[in-house]
């Protein structure tokens, strides 16, 4: 009979942490692109106000992950229109080539700095991911000539960039602690704002964890402290 009240009371405990963990974690969908460098180095920041709460990150190829079951917010890159959630913008795009440093010397003071070394491509297959050819065509330039380097996420395009490999067309979200950290360079070339920005997806819920209010606060104000 104790054997059996204790297997009870055992259980119970196991069904009451997991409701603690549960209350305590959020799950965060996002691009591996954006999760690798835009929100992992925030949360950083956000561990140290917040260390009881558990961030899960669960990455797609490209930029508007779906609102599966068990996600509880979603980072969307795009126009803003999706209808699965309340919608919060959180930042605007710019696109502008970017390069080591030491490249960036190099092609400094060049006519045509593109022409100085292999342009870094992206093949997402999305038609709102801009890439050099639509880039070019805003930004009133002449495509160079030369097949360039070619890869299939942005995660891979941007490690060939830190090693020096050629030019990347670098969105802030990604590349713009590189370069505030001093690890990439902007070439002196036009940027590009695109119609789409960063969004984030809180789905309708009656109910919503004190955690997720808090995660999404803390990204509403840019990953940081005001």
């Amino acid at each position: 009979m104790s054997d059996g009240l204790g297997r009870i009371s055992d259980a119970i405990e196991q069904v009451r942490a997991l409701q603690r963990t549960a209350a305590t974690s959020v799950t965060v969908a996002c691009s591996v692109g954006t999760a690798t460098y835009w929100l992992m180095p925030r949360l950083t920041g956000f561990y140290a106000r917040q260390g009881d709460i558990a961030v899960n990150v669960m990455t797609t190829a490209q930029g508007a992950p779906q609102m599966a079951p068990g996600v509880d917010l979603a980072i969307r890159y795009g126009l803003g229109d999706w209808a699965d959630g309340r919608v919060v913008k959180l930042f605007d795009e710019q696109v502008s080539p970017v390069c080591l440093p030491a490249v960036q010397q190099r092609l400094a003071g060049m006519a045509q700095p593109l022409t100085g070394a292999p342009l870094l491509h992206v093949e997402a297959g999305e038609d709102s991911w801009l890439g050099w050819a639509a880039y070019l065509q805003q930004a009133g330039l002449a495509l160079p000539q030369g097949p360039g380097r070619r890869f299939t996420n942005y995660v891979q395009a941007t490690q060939a960039a830190l090693d020096g490999q050629g030019i990347l067309l670098g969105w802030e979200s990604i590349t713009g602690d590189l370069i505030r950290a001093g690890r990439l360079a902007r070439l002196p070339l036009p940027p590009v704002i695109p119609r789409e920005a960063f969004y984030l997806v809180i789905p309708d819920r009656r109910d919503p964890k004190p955690a997720v209010s808090l995660l999404e606060d803390w990204l509403r104000q840019g990953g940081q402290d005001v």
